[in-house]
């Protein structure tokens, strides 16, 4: 039900699903933004419907994690505040 799930995708890349159900992160909602530097050179990342999303090229599976990472410590710091 709840959890990650990470997977290699055709065009060649990662894809990256996290539930945030009945996390601080639930109510977040970050619209899809897509960086194409070059077709081997792209990401993308949204939060919406209690899911952290994200796609981006072979080798951005541990950037994409760090986004991740990152905007949870973003939100930490706003409830800390």
């Amino acid at each position: 039900m709840y959890g990650i799930k990470i997977e290699t995708t055709d065009n060649p890349g990662w894809s990256i699903e996290i539930d945030l159900r009945d996390t601080n992160l639930e109510d977040l909602d970050i619209p899809w933004k897509l960086i194409e530097y070059s077709d081997a050179n792209w990401y993308g990342i949204m939060v919406k419907d209690k899911m952290f999303i994200a796609a981006g090229d072979l080798k951005k599976l541990t950037f994409l994690l760090e986004k991740f990472k990152e905007i949870v410590e973003s939100q930490d710091d706003v409830k800390a505040s």
